[in-house]
């Protein structure tokens, strides 16, 4: 029993080295993933097993060794191909373009699947092979599913049941041929012999199955590798090209989202990277584990050091900014003390946001203000267009003018230095709302020279939900009075300036806003220009594609000076059900994408993050065209 005991242990062994070997090429045999990395994933095994026999059989020779390690090398390249299959077919049904770079890949290791079988000493039975690479791809498709446990536990069983019907098949035939020969019965299962299989085929089924799962959590869960994917991201665009680059997902993911997801709506919400995961629940912990002791003596500090980090990017002094939940909280702030009286007029333009328009309705309701909606003209042609727009819809009474940097319906970036410098001309002060402009645009606060700015850090900076500022210019500063009153600075200390109002509001979670440095040098691992490039030509590849259905129209022309990260294209004005489309795309296909309707016409707003890419946005336009000519004909 105790070499039994060995052999299974010996037996799972051999099943978790299987399995790091089918996740590592599992990962890797995607074009996603470049070269480099599918070179590593299948060489590191064979290095690692002759290293491996090296040092434990220092003795055997050359072509014992060669032996030993060729079963390792078709181990590898044998089920290389099975690989190779499943990523094509999943980028099929997913709607994806065949790429050349795939016809090359297939070639590849069909010319190294031919020269294992035929040039090395055959030890690895190519059935067996397959048949144990089976079990971990229906596991990975399991462990996708909306039911996984269940999903898990069929998968386990018919594996079992399939192999020990093999086994019982080939015991019947075997002995049925040695019969027919006249050598009696010489292979018997009995009780034993059949538990013993079984086990044994645990031994081997075991690993397979759960190490996909085991791989996922030890991504999203642990702190060293989310480091270890940034380095490896970074180093990624240290080498590549952002014209190759839109083509690539990073080497390891840096944010971690369900693989069925195509997420291409990053403008509405941000999503956290996993390593500023990590960071928040530290600081999270920090507070639990004593909140006295964080919230009464460490908060303050951390707080103004906190600010001084994100000020110094921003490009503007720490006194002028104050944290906040998100731009409509910094956006109300501002309405509820602004100085408005009877018949002044605050000018906004058509594209704003709807939430940014009703705030400040209520507030010119309230003092019999009058707020003024300028239509910008369409099609834009020029940028000047959008400045002489919103300058004409200006006059002697006109206090404020509130335009976003970005706009979020159509994402069109809007001319805002040139729009400032024009009404501080005027004497007209300018509110600018920002959420999907900070790290999509270099700018600093200092140069921009508005009077106001908000804007939420959970977009595009990809900070925790629940962080974002409000900047006030120092000519405002004295006038400042808080929404909400609360205690501003903890007794003893007493709120001295504008913004110590907005530091303590009342009892939260302030670990958003103490993970905002966090996020910053988070995106200072990447070259900023490239990632800046890499990002806009995606868009620009987004626009194109989907600018191919027939019917649809780009909303702004090409060029950085239109629109950075985000873009928006009309859809066909000659199909219906458009109200519904969304929630298609979703149920359908598990594509998250906004559909906008926009005055008359709907327009699909396309995100472009790092962890997009180019076979993301084809997935897209082949979804849509279906949708569409479906609509169409129904």
């Amino acid at each position: 029993m105790y070499f039994d005991q060995i052999y299974l242990l010996q037996l799972l062994g051999v099943g978790c080295l299987l399995a790091t070997v089918f996740a590592l090429l599992r990962s890797a045999i995607d074009l996603q993933k470049g070269a480099l990395i599918e070179a590593a994933a299948v060489t590191l095994p064979i290095l690692v097993s002759a290293l491996f026999l090296a040092t434990r059989y220092p003795i055997l020779s050359s072509r014992d060794f060669g032996n030993a390690l060729s079963t390792v090398i078709q181990t590898v390249f044998l089920t290389l191909p099975v690989f190779v299959v499943a990523r094509l077919v999943e980028r099929l049904r997913s709607g994806e373009h065949i790429q050349i770079a795939d016809i090359f890949r297939i070639t590849t290791v069909v010319s190294l699947l031919f020269f294992v079988t035929t040039n090395l000493v055959v030890s690895v039975d190519i059935f067996v092979m397959l048949f144990f690479v089976g079990p971990f791809l229906a596991a990975d498709w399991a462990r996708q599913s909306s039911k996984p446990s269940f999903y898990l536990a069929m998968v386990f069983t018919l594996s079992f049941l399939v192999l020990a019907i093999a086994f019982a098949a080939e015991n019947v035939w075997y002995t049925a041929s040695m019969q027919s020969r006249g050598f009696g019965t010489v292979l018997n299962l009995d009780v034993a012999s059949a538990f013993e299989i079984s086990l044994q085929l645990i031994a081997y089924l075991l690993p397979l199955i759960l190490l996909p799962t085991f791989f996922e959590r030890l991504v999203v869960r642990t702190r060293w590798f989310s480091k270890l994917a940034t380095r490896m991201t970074r180093l990624q665009f240290a080498i590549g090209s952002a014209s190759d680059l839109i083509y690539k997902r990073p080497v390891f993911e840096l944010w971690h989202f369900d693989r069925n997801v195509t997420y291409l709506n990053h403008g509405s919400f941000g999503a956290v990277p996993n390593t500023l995961r990590f960071d928040q629940q530290r600081i999270r912990e920090r507070c639990d584990n004593e909140p006295m002791n964080f919230l009464t003596r460490e908060l303050e500090s951390s707080w103004f050091d906190a600010r001084f980090k994100l000020a110094v990017w921003l490009g503007t002094a720490p006194e002028n900014i104050a944290f906040c939940e998100n731009a409509t909280a910094g956006m109300n702030e501002i309405a509820y003390w602004f100085p408005l009286s009877k018949d002044d007029e605050v000018v906004m333009n058509d594209h704003e946001y709807g939430a940014v328009r009703r705030i400040w309705q209520r507030r010119c309701d309230a003092v019999r203000a009058k707020l003024v909606n300028v239509k910008l003209p369409m099609p834009l042609n020029s940028p000047q267009q959008i400045t002489d727009a919103i300058l004409a819809g200006c006059n002697e009474r006109t206090r404020l003018v509130i335009a976003s940097h970005i706009t979020s319906p159509t994402a069109i970036l809007l001319p805002v230095a040139n729009i400032c410098a024009q009404l501080r001309e005027r004497g007209i002060a300018s509110c600018f709302d920002g959420p999907h402009a900070l790290l999509q645009e270099q700018f600093k606060l200092y140069s921009l020279n508005c009077d106001f700015y908000t804007a939420s850090c959970h977009k595009w900076l990809c900070a925790p939900l629940g962080s974002g500022f409000v900047y006030v210019d120092p000519r405002w500063q004295s006038q400042f009075q808080p929404a909400r009153l609360s205690w501003g600075r903890l007794n003893p200390a007493k709120p001295a300036t504008w913004s110590d109002e907005l530091l303590w509001t009342g009892s939260r979670d302030w670990s958003a806003y103490l993970t905002v440095p966090q996020a910053i040098k988070f995106f200072s691992n990447f070259d900023r220009e490239k990632l800046d490039s890499r990002n806009h030509e995606l868009a620009c590849y987004a626009r194109r594609r989907l600018c191919e259905i027939p019917g649809a129209e780009p909303v702004t022309p090409e060029g950085r000076e239109w629109f950075g990260w985000m873009v928006g294209v009309w859809l066909p004005s000659d199909y219906p059900h458009y109200d519904t489309l969304q929630q298609r795309l979703w149920q359908r296909y598990r594509i998250e994408v906004p559909i906008v309707r926009f005055g008359d016409r709907h327009l699909v707003r396309v995100s472009c993050p790092l962890y997009i890419n180019a076979h993301d946005i084809d997935k897209l336009v082949l979804c849509l065209v279906k949708e569409l000519q479906v609509t169409k004909s129904a």
